[in-house]
């Protein structure tokens, strides 16, 4: 039978995963709060969870503009090719 402290990491995990993807209502983050409190090893998860979070967003969005880009780039060539 897992421990409180087992049962915590996991509510913990789960809280962060519901924030990461926008659905932590006010209650969970005030739970996640409290259970980052006086927590040095979750504070340091939280970071780099977050930190990885944010950082696959914006490769995301930099793969979306180059992706639009070649597009652009692909199209204007067969649109000057057709004109010759």
């Amino acid at each position: 039978m897992p421990d409180e402290n087992q049962k915590n990491d996991e509510e913990f995990q789960q809280l962060l995963y519901r924030l990461a993807d926008g659905t932590l209502d006010k209650s969970e983050a005030e739970l996640l709060e409290s259970l980052l409190i006086d927590q040095p090893e979750r504070q340091a998860l939280y970071l780099e969870y977050m930190w990885l979070d944010s950082s696959l967003i914006e490769l995301g969005a930099l793969a979306i503009v180059l992706l639009n880009s070649t597009l652009v780039a692909h199209e204007e060539n067969i649109l000057f090719h057709s004109a010759y």
